[in-house]
């Protein structure tokens, strides 16, 4: 029975084993989300030409608004 160094065991080979799952799994990777950005990209387009939000007044509106309860009323 050989034995064995401490830090040998706890060390992972490298190499091109190691090398070629590291390859394959950033592929797979990049894979899946170009596979969601082109299945759900339709549903990103329409999220990007939403309406915009309606805060800001509309022209012709009054500019003052009365605070809610509970609020101190402006003199």
């Amino acid at each position: 029975m050989t034995e064995t160094d401490v830090t040998h065991v706890r060390q992972a080979r490298r190499g091109r084993h190691a090398f070629m799952i590291l390859t394959a799994s950033t592929a797979l990777a990049l894979v899946a989300v170009f596979g969601v950005l082109a299945y759900r990209g339709h549903d990103l387009h329409l999220a990007d030409h939403q309406p915009t939000s309606q805060l800001a007044q509309p022209p012709g509106s009054p500019t003052t608004r009365t605070p809610p309860a509970g609020y101190p009323q402006a003199q």
